[in-house]
């Protein structure tokens, strides 16, 4: 099976497999409006309601072909029907911080 990595990193699989990015990078269109304030140390910051749209930037399905993405872009992909879609799995340090990823998740609906 071919993998494209359709994110902007390395996605470095534990085990010695690093998949370079493609330069394909799918993103969720998305809408947002000021929706009130918060206020922080004296400062007003606003709040904005984000929402999500469709998929954009996601190449048409190719038979043998995995497209690696973003878990949001995966989950919305998996909703329009596409299981050719996955996201990594990732494996963190005792620090949080992602050191790379044992597997794909792929979502379901």
């Amino acid at each position: 099976m071919e993998v494209i990595n359709a994110t902007p990193h390395v996605v470095n699989v534990i085990g010695g497999i690093d998949i370079p990015p493609s330069g394909i990078v799918p993103r969720l269109e998305t809408t947002e409006e000021k929706n009130g304030v918060v206020v922080v140390s004296g400062i007003e910051v606003p709040l904005f309601e984000q929402h999500f749209g469709g998929v954009v930037g996601l190449p048409e399905p190719k038979e043998g072909v995995l497209y690696i993405t973003s878990l949001v872009v995966a989950q919305a992909a998996a909703a329009m029907g596409r299981n050719d879609i996955v996201a990594p799995h990732s494996v963190r340090d005792g620090s949080g911080k992602v050191v790379g990823c044992d597997g794909f998740i792929l979502p379901k609906t």
